[in-house]
């Protein structure tokens, strides 16, 4: 998936609680990929991406954006 696509995320088996939480929270509306795979060291240096959530919450319409490790998550196209 390139940088951009707006896809579906579902956590593999697995997956952390973070990880699972995290895309059932944030994900009906699907997400956005903002970055290329990258060591992540808030991941402890685990591979992941960025996303941020198409659906806002909150009073200011924020989105969620944040990273999650791929090892953890199975993309598909939305």
């Amino acid at each position: 998936m390139k940088v951009g696509a707006h896809v579906r995320l579902a956590p593999l088996k697995g997956a952390e609680q973070r990880t699972k939480n995290r895309i059932r929270e944030r994900g009906g509306q699907g997400f956005i990929i903002k970055s290329k795979i990258t060591p992540v060291i808030g991941l402890g240096g685990r591979m992941g991406l960025l996303f941020v959530a198409v659906e806002t919450s909150g009073d200011r319409g924020d989105a969620w954006m944040g990273w999650l490790p791929i090892n953890e998550i199975k993309i598909s196209p939305w």
